[in-house]
Protein backbone atom coordinates (compact mmCIF):
# COMPACT_ATOMS: atom_id res chain seq x y z
CA UNK A 1 0.00 0.00 0.00
CA UNK A 2 1.46 3.39 -0.93
CA UNK A 3 2.34 5.73 1.89
CA UNK A 4 1.85 8.98 -0.04
CA UNK A 5 -1.56 10.41 0.97
CA UNK A 6 -2.24 11.45 -2.63
CA UNK A 7 -1.80 7.89 -3.82
CA UNK A 8 -4.08 6.62 -1.06
CA UNK A 9 -6.71 9.21 -1.96
CA UNK A 10 -6.41 8.40 -5.67
CA UNK A 11 -6.89 4.69 -4.90
CA UNK A 12 -10.00 5.42 -2.81
CA UNK A 13 -11.45 7.63 -5.54
CA UNK A 14 -10.70 4.97 -8.13
CA UNK A 15 -12.57 2.38 -6.07
CA UNK A 16 -15.53 4.73 -5.58
CA UNK A 17 -15.68 5.47 -9.31
CA UNK A 18 -15.67 1.75 -10.12
CA UNK A 19 -18.52 1.13 -7.67
CA UNK A 20 -20.48 4.06 -9.14
CA UNK A 21 -20.12 2.59 -12.62
CA UNK A 22 -21.33 -0.80 -11.38
CA UNK A 23 -24.35 0.76 -9.69
CA UNK A 24 -25.15 2.79 -12.80
CA UNK A 25 -25.14 -0.42 -14.84
CA UNK A 26 -27.57 -2.04 -12.42
CA UNK A 27 -29.85 1.01 -12.57
CA UNK A 28 -29.81 0.97 -16.40
CA UNK A 29 -30.72 -2.72 -16.46
CA UNK A 30 -33.63 -2.12 -14.07
CA UNK A 31 -34.77 0.91 -16.10
CA UNK A 32 -34.67 -1.11 -19.31
CA UNK A 33 -36.73 -3.92 -17.79
CA UNK A 34 -39.36 -1.41 -16.67
CA UNK A 35 -39.42 0.26 -20.10
CA UNK A 36 -39.97 -3.11 -21.79
CA UNK A 37 -42.75 -3.94 -19.31
CA UNK A 38 -44.54 -0.64 -19.93
CA UNK A 39 -44.37 -1.10 -23.70
CA UNK A 40 -45.57 -4.69 -23.32
CA UNK A 41 -48.55 -3.35 -21.34
CA UNK A 42 -49.52 -1.14 -24.26
CA UNK A 43 -47.81 2.14 -23.46
CA UNK A 44 -46.66 3.98 -26.57
CA UNK A 45 -43.02 4.93 -26.99
CA UNK A 46 -43.75 8.68 -26.69
CA UNK A 47 -45.84 8.12 -23.55
CA UNK A 48 -43.04 6.10 -21.89
CA UNK A 49 -40.43 8.68 -22.92
CA UNK A 50 -42.49 11.53 -21.49
CA UNK A 51 -43.23 9.64 -18.28
CA UNK A 52 -39.58 8.93 -17.50
CA UNK A 53 -38.05 12.06 -19.03
CA UNK A 54 -35.98 10.68 -21.87
CA UNK A 55 -36.05 10.58 -25.66
CA UNK A 56 -38.28 8.38 -27.76
CA UNK A 57 -35.07 7.24 -29.43
CA UNK A 58 -33.87 5.72 -26.14
CA UNK A 59 -37.17 3.88 -25.69
CA UNK A 60 -36.97 2.46 -29.21
CA UNK A 61 -33.34 1.44 -28.64
CA UNK A 62 -34.22 -0.38 -25.42
CA UNK A 63 -37.22 -2.15 -26.95
CA UNK A 64 -35.26 -3.15 -30.06
CA UNK A 65 -32.42 -4.53 -27.92
CA UNK A 66 -29.84 -1.95 -28.97
CA UNK A 67 -29.33 -0.85 -25.37
CA UNK A 68 -28.43 -3.27 -22.64
CA UNK A 69 -25.79 -5.71 -21.47
CA UNK A 70 -23.20 -6.43 -24.12
CA UNK A 71 -24.23 -3.58 -26.42
CA UNK A 72 -21.95 -0.79 -25.21
CA UNK A 73 -20.27 0.80 -28.21
CA UNK A 74 -21.75 -1.68 -30.64
CA UNK A 75 -22.93 -0.27 -33.94
CA UNK A 76 -25.59 -1.73 -36.16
Amino acid sequence: MPSDPRAVQARELHQRAAESMRLAGVAREQRNELIRALVADGWTHPRVAEAIGCSVHLIVSVVMGRVGPGTRGRRR
